[in-house]
């Protein structure tokens, strides 16, 4: 029944197949974890050439606004958060704050070569031994 039920998998992800086949094979999927990976197989591939097809929808401004504020804002670096506030023994609100002033040009010092700019800040208690904290920020091509 596999056989039969594997060459009927592209109709069933479509949804194209009669009712009592379409029963029949979801209960053979249902109960074999190797079809229902290729139902997952080719239901990701048909989406993919399905939305090849498909023109492009420009976000409402809404939505627009959204992305480019997240991309854009401190947020981009949330999923740094923790880590970094570990590593520099800070909290999550003062890495937050020091990620703000990655995007404000009068926050950065020139480094010690061209293309390199910096922005010294304190580390946590636990680091204050430190002689230096800093982000650095390097132009492409900078070595």
């Amino acid at each position: 029944m596999n056989a039969n039920v594997m060459d009927l998998l592209p109709e069933f992800a479509l949804g194209n197949l009669p009712a009592d086949e379409m029963e029949r094979v979801a209960r053979a999927v249902t109960a074999s974890p190797s079809l229902q990976a290729a139902v997952d197989a080719i239901t990701e591939e048909l989406a993919g050439e399905i939305g090849a097809g498909l023109p492009p929808v420009p976000p409402s401004s809404e939505v627009r606004a959204r992305l480019v504020q997240t991309v854009g804002g401190v947020e981009r670096f949330a999923p740094f958060f923790a880590a970094m506030a570990d590593a520099l023994d800070l909290t999550t609100d003062a890495i937050r704050r020091l990620c703000l002033r990655i995007d404000r040009p009068n926050e950065w010092d020139a480094g010690p070569r061209p293309g390199i700019q910096l922005i010294h800040f304190r580390p946590g208690p636990r680091l204050a031994a430190a002689v230096d904290a800093g982000l650095v920020r390097m132009t492409p091509g900078t070595a």
